[in-house]
């Protein structure tokens, strides 16, 4: 009961919705059809009359009017209603049947204002000029298809223009010259009405400058058997002309087209002629006039009427109602190459063979065979090298599979969420799982890292470990593709006792797995290994604490030294004063040198004391990480506030960004306070003002520090810089103190290098460099 009620409310929700797309559905083809019928209304209602001259069943009429619709229909802005009329007039000429149009006319174009006429032929043209004030007042007239000389006698007002049936005669005479380049007769084919006779002055006009080179067999004015007989005995290399023949010699009417048909059916030569009408009925074609032309003019100066352009404004003309067309099947019949024919030509009745009229589909169809069986072809390719690669994979797996198991380190096959795939028997000893059990199991369960103090049991892995070395690199191996990656971590397995175990994963992809990616991972114990490299570390941790014992009696025999001579001056003055104060007269002047000497000395043995003091703090050393700019800090603030330097100013030139270096504080300050003081004692007989020391540090190499101590004093002999720093030479007797032996063991044993150079001014320069990582034996 609780699920109909939502099914009803959306039931009647969904009717509710489609109620309302139909609704705006009708309105908007309501509005659409209105705004479709108040645009049809719109256009302006314009009444248009075709006048034709004689009946509607000659063959021309069908065109000109097909032209003359095609130019009115392109003015969308009117909506044009056609009457279409027939005079007859050439099988009714009388002035009776004449009349009885008139009366017709009168009768049926009163009720219907005419907008325009378009008459065509020279009868229909003289009868609207005739009577356009009764039957069409201040109508405008185009006319058609009405020779130039047919309008002398014609009192043509402004209101009328029109299109005019200009006829190429020397046009026609040199299309069949271009086509039989051979002909030496000319056959020319006329009739005797008034309008042939018309057509007849004006071609034997244009034809007068080709007598010289040709002969032309003139058969005009003669009856029709005499003109049939004629064409069929034309000498050799001949073409007949074909301009107009409605009535022979003998008064006998013909339609042209009929009369062209029967001369080109008796002539033994290719017949050519003057209007497109003739086109169909045996002629070869030629520079023709054409009837649907006239019509096109025609109506396109009717539009421009019907827009506003005065008719005045519109001169009569001819020009483009003449084409080059030609019947196809008379081509074969007189061996006419196509070539030669003009360009442009208009070619009709052309009969295709089946190659031709079926070519497209006879290609397209041989086409999607080829493709088809080409497809075939590489499908079955496709096939056998995929079963080619199939067979491959198959023994390239075997071989894997092989190698995988036979190896005899650790490997797993681990998939993107770090599940184990695949095992091999070495992985599972080390882990103490068969390969069933540990198939598709995470591999936290299998190893668990140890890199959290927080966490002894391990982090097996999981999402919420971001700092899991492991899973980093397996993710990045996933992400990026790069393999070879190593890395080495603590790791609980088996009995959960720690050990060392090195990881290498290198990135594959199963061949019979391709949309997969694995990582095939190595796992190496090197407990042993990191056991045997702690103890050797050990035993190098004696070895450098006996060394440094060594060192601290070498540095307990320099204390003996060095305080040695001081104290026995001491001792001596003390008892020369004493024997000077027990004498009778004492000579208070040599007590009193006595006692200065015995002041001096006393300084100088503090003065030593003061300077070893450093080295005595701790005598066994400390690694850390040391910062050596602060280091030299620490021994000019120290030099400033405990020691008497006589004058002696420290300028530090320290360069910034020094990373650290592992090492013993104590020592390296001995060796930098040494430097310090021997460049301090060798500017103590110069003037105040030139006793300065520079101490810089810098980026000696990529992989070492420089320290610098640079003392404006007396400078070094060369001799003494040359075996200074020889191992032999060990005493200050011998040129080196006892001091500099020790700054040189001290930076030697921290894997640095020790050295002095003269500078080029004056004084000298001791240096000593540390290795940045700290590789020195301490």
């Amino acid at each position: 009961m609780n699920n109909i009620r939502p099914q009803q409310q959306f039931r009647s929700s969904f009717c509710f919705l489609c109620k309302l797309h139909l609704l705006l559905l009708a309105f908007v083809s309501f509005f659409l059809c209105h705004s479709l019928t108040y645009a049809t209304e719109l256009n302006e209602e314009k009444r248009v009359l075709i006048l034709f001259s004689n009946q509607s069943d000659l063959p021309a009429y069908p065109m000109v009017e097909k032209g003359i619709k095609s130019s009115l229909d392109a003015g969308h802005e009117f909506h044009i209603e056609y009457f279409i009329e027939y005079m007859d007039y050439y099988r009714n000429p009388d002035q009776t049947d004449n009349q009885l149009l008139l009366d017709l006319y009168h009768h049926k174009f009163s009720r219907h204002k005419i907008d325009l006429v378009i008459a065509y032929g020279p009868p229909s043209l003289s009868l609207v000029v005739a009577h356009s004030n009764d039957l069409f007042p201040q109508t405008p007239v185009v006319f058609s298809g009405i020779l130039r000389e047919q309008l002398k006698g014609l009192n043509l007002s402004p209101m009328v223009t029109g299109v005019l049936a200009d006829i190429d005669y020397a046009g026609l005479l040199e299309t069949a010259l271009k086509i039989h380049p051979r002909t030496r007769h000319v056959a020319i084919v006329n009739g005797a009405s008034k309008t042939d006779l018309l057509l007849e002055r004006e071609f034997r006009k244009a034809l007068e400058p080709y007598a010289k080179r040709l002969d032309f067999i003139y058969l005009t004015r003669l009856p029709m058997g005499n003109i049939l007989e004629r064409v069929q005995n034309l000498p050799e290399h001949s073409v007949v002309l074909y301009y107009l023949l409605t009535r022979d010699g003998e008064g006998k009417g013909f339609p042209p087209w009929e009369a062209a048909s029967m001369v080109a059916e008796a002539a033994n030569a290719p017949v050519y002629g003057c209007l497109d009408s003739y086109l169909g009925h045996g002629i070869v074609g030629g520079r023709m006039t054409s009837m649907e032309m006239t019509g096109v003019k025609a109506g396109e100066m009717a539009l421009r009427i019907l827009r506003g352009e005065k008719t005045s404004d519109i001169p009569m003309s001819g020009q483009g109602t003449i084409i080059d067309m030609f019947d196809w099947r008379q081509f074969k019949r007189f061996k006419i190459r196509e070539d030669r024919l003009p360009p442009g030509s208009i070619v009709r009745f052309r009969e295709f063979s089946i190659w031709e009229q079926y070519k497209w589909y006879i290609l397209g169809l041989t086409t999607f065979c080829i493709v088809e069986f080409l497809l075939i072809v590489g499908l079955w390719i496709q096939r056998r090298r995929r079963s080619q690669a199939e067979e491959e994979v198959r023994e390239s797996e075997a071989k894997f599979a092989a190698i995988f198991q036979d190896t005899p380190v650790p490997m797993f096959l681990l998939n993107q969420n770090r599940r184990i795939r695949e095992v091999n028997r070495a992985a599972q000893e080390a882990v103490a799982l068969s390969a069933l059990e540990t198939k598709d199991l995470a591999f936290g369960n299998a190893f668990r890292c140890i890199h959290s103090l927080d966490d002894p049991k391990g982090c097996g892995f999981g999402p919420s470990c971001d700092d899991c070395p492991v899973r980093r690199i397996i993710l990045n191996t996933f992400q990026t593709g790069q393999s070879h990656h190593q890395v080495e971590v603590r790791l609980t397995s088996g009995d959960w006792s720690e050990r060392h175990h090195s990881y290498l994963l290198l990135s594959t992809t199963l061949p019979d797995i391709a949309q997969n990616r694995f990582v095939l991972l190595y796992v190496e114990d090197i407990t042993k290994r990191r056991y045997a490299q702690q103890e050797a570390q050990r035993h190098r941790d004696e070895l450098a604490l006996m060394s440094r014992r060594a060192r601290l009696g070498e540095l307990t025999a320099s204390i003996t030294h060095e305080l040695k001579q001081p104290l026995a001056a001491i001792l001596s003055n003390a008892q020369a004063a004493l024997r000077f104060l027990s004498s009778d007269a004492p000579d208070l002047n040599e007590v009193h040198d006595t006692l200065q000497d015995i002041v001096r000395d006393d300084k100088r043995a503090g003065e030593v004391i003061k300077r070893l003091h450093v080295p005595l703090k701790k005598s066994i050393p400390v690694l850390r990480p040391v910062d050596l700019n602060e280091m030299i800090l620490e021994i000019i603030e120290l030099l400033k506030n405990e020691m008497d330097l006589r004058g002696v100013s420290l300028v530090t030139m320290l360069a910034e960004g020094l990373p650290p270096i592992r090492g013993d504080t104590i020592q390296l300050q001995q060796v930098a306070l040494n430097l310090i003081m021997n460049g301090a004692e060798a500017m103590m007989d110069l003037d105040h003002d030139s006793r300065k020391i520079i101490v810089s540090t810098k980026k000696h190499d990529e992989q070492t520090l420089e320290v610098s101590v640079r003392d404006s004093g007396r400078g070094l002999d060369e001799d003494i810089i040359d075996r200074m720093f020889d191992p032999f030479y060990t005493t200050k007797s011998e040129g080196m103190g006892m001091g500099l032996s020790i700054s040189r063991s001290i930076i030697e044993a921290h894997g640095g290098r020790l050295w002095a150079a003269n500078n080029p001014d004056r004084g000298a320069t001791l240096s000593f460099t540390v290795p940045i990582s700290g590789g020195g034996q301490l």
